[in-house]
């Protein structure tokens, strides 16, 4: 049982202490509309959000969905959501000069190209590790990064599977054409 308050749970929604999820194992319509606020072992603290107006409920089975179903958000949608807080699209310019100056540190000390951040590959292998960290809050990188040596067998193990398929692909062509292929352009 949850002994704390609604504003306490919406200062930990803020900071990242609780977090919200789809409800699980409810069998009402009303959970179309609402998350469950969790603690970050992912148990219920008996506070549930709405979806479109993030209001803030106290909830258990035990009282049932009444209240939640007699909810009506507030139709003035020029009120800030609760998550426009502490869900910034814009970042301060100090974090942005400090990610620069890392990315300059990459590029001169390992001798990358300057290009790197607009490639797509470096980009979504940025992106993973932004989603990680913000599921799994403090990570250290040298937990979550493999050996160079399981990544290149990973990339031997690929390649392997990649030219067995392309030659499948290929055998078929060459019954059809023959015995020649050539690559010219």
């Amino acid at each position: 049982m949850s002994n704390l308050t609604t504003e306490q749970v919406i200062s930990n929604l803020k900071k990242g202490e609780l977090k919200c999820q789809e409800k699980r194992g409810g069998s009402s319509d009303v959970w179309e509309n609402f998350n469950e606020i969790v603690n970050m072992q992912d148990e219920p603290i008996e506070f549930v959000i709405c979806k479109i107006c993030d209001h803030v409920f106290k909830y258990n089975y035990r009282t049932g969905t009444s209240a939640l179903k007699r909810h009506k958000c507030p139709s003035d949608e020029k009120q800030p959501k609760i998550t426009s807080y502490w869900t910034s699209k814009n970042f301060p310019t100090t974090a942005k000069d400090i990610v620069t100056k890392k990315i300059i540190n990459l590029v001169c000390k390992d001798l990358r190209p300057f290009e790197i951040i607009v490639g797509q590959d470096f980009r979504e292998f940025s992106q993973e590790i932004i989603d990680i960290s913000s599921k799994y809050r403090s990570l250290q990188v040298d937990n979550l990064f493999s050996h160079p040596i399981t990544i290149s067998r990973n990339i031997i193990k690929n390649a392997n599977s990649l030219r067995k398929k392309i030659a499948e692909n290929l055998k078929d062509i060459f019954e059809f054409v023959g015995d020649v292929f050539t690559t010219d352009m």
